[in-house]
């Protein structure tokens, strides 16, 4: 004696299968989306003080050096340097004034930054640290080309020495 299964119950199964799917579907949308807004909002600014180009010039006359980080939102990697860089600030283990400048709407403008405080052409990629010292580019570091490495660039800030005036002027 075979029990027959009634095709309502075929019917049934299928609609919550379509239903997984689509339910499947609009998680998935859902967590894109709110990845690809998590990548567009910096983490930095809450750590760094924020420049944008338009006021680097107007920074140096009145403090004449500076470690200007420069990096683009909406990168992953970035991303997870950035909070790597995040904790080591937010500990105060890196201890030192940084601005945070944001590329990312245009990424040529730094090409004018480059240019204006430095005498040669430099290779450079994003995110980098800039050193301007007495209004030129003192010094550079390419933190992409050097993979990211958040120990080299501890080290790199913290061998950053400005000369004082005062020890200039005796």
């Amino acid at each position: 004696m075979k029990r027959e299964i009634p095709k309502k119950n075929y019917i049934i199964l299928g609609i919550v299968v379509i239903l997984t799917f689509l339910l499947m579907y609009y998680f998935y949308m859902w967590y894109d989306a709110y990845m690809n807004t998590k990548l567009g909002k910096p983490i930095l600014d809450k750590y760094m003080d924020v420049i944008n180009v338009n006021e680097i010039d107007a920074y140096l006359i009145e403090n004449n050096d500076a470690i200007i980080y420069v990096s683009i939102l909406e990168d992953e990697e970035i991303r997870n340097f950035e909070i790597k860089l995040k904790n080591l600030l937010k500990k105060r283990i890196i201890d030192r004034d940084i601005l945070y400048l944001d590329i990312t709407n245009n990424k040529k403008i730094i090409d004018s930054v480059i240019n204006k405080y430095s005498n040669g052409n430099f290779n450079y990629d994003v995110p980098m640290i800039l050193v301007i010292e007495d209004g030129s580019l003192k010094d550079f570091y390419n933190i992409k080309e050097n993979n990211y490495d958040i120990d080299n660039v501890k080290l790199f800030i913290e061998s950053i020495k400005f000369v004082e005036e005062d020890e200039i002027n005796g």
